[in-house]
């Protein structure tokens, strides 16, 4: 990188991944023990609901639960190692990883619903940031971004500097989409365009 340390990206097929909802707000679900009937949690709980595999009511208990649906696909792992102590706040580490998905998306032409990813805690309180294929099994996304990152990076800059947002913000034609939504308030487009002025 620019700045003399090094970015280390690690690529697979077929990585597991599990996909967890925990309903809205968090809340989670209310989940039947008995016959499998399930709701969002919150708000007083009922005494019976419809039975799932018979006519009638079911009285089972509810359990409180998230869901979880497993699946493979191809991912891509990015760790820098020149963050100095205490390293980038999780906005700042968000911020980066939705501009080098948004330039992944311009520069090698791959559909932004294609791709996703999120933030993964390792030990030594390091944080590395995961590129998927948002397509179960995997369509190559995270190994083309792997093979050519420092130019995803340098898109991802060049449309980080272009955009005409607050630096203090972000939009739709930065950082934000509707996937992200849950995160739009902690995008911060200046936060991404110096993290990535420094490596590039």
């Amino acid at each position: 990188l620019a700045n003399g340390g090094k970015a280390a990206t690690w690529a697979g097929e077929r990585g597991k991944l599990i996909a967890i909802s925990d309903g809205r707000n968090g809340a989670g679900f209310r989940i039947c023990e008995w016959c499998g009937w399930g709701t969002a949690a919150g708000g007083r709980v009922p005494d019976s609901h419809p039975h799932l595999l018979k006519d009638g009511e079911c009285t089972g208990p509810l359990a409180w639960r998230s869901l979880a649906h497993p699946y493979e696909t191809d991912i891509l792992e990015i760790t820098f190692d020149s963050l100095a102590a205490p390293g980038p706040s999780l906005g700042e580490l968000r911020s980066v990883l939705y501009a080098l998905l948004e330039g992944a998306s311009d520069s090698l032409d791959i559909s932004r619903d294609d791709i996703d990813g999120t933030l993964y805690p390792k030990a030594g309180r390091k944080i590395s940031l995961v590129i998927f294929d948002a397509v179960p099994g995997g369509a190559g996304g995270a190994l083309r971004i792997a093979r050519s990152f420092p130019a995803v990076m340098q898109t991802a800059l060049r449309r980080m500097a272009r955009c005409e947002c607050g630096e203090e913000t972000s939009c739709y034609g930065c950082l934000r989409n509707f996937r992200n939504q849950a995160f739009h308030e902690q995008l911060r487009r200046g936060e991404a365009l110096a993290f990535l002025s420094r490596l590039v």
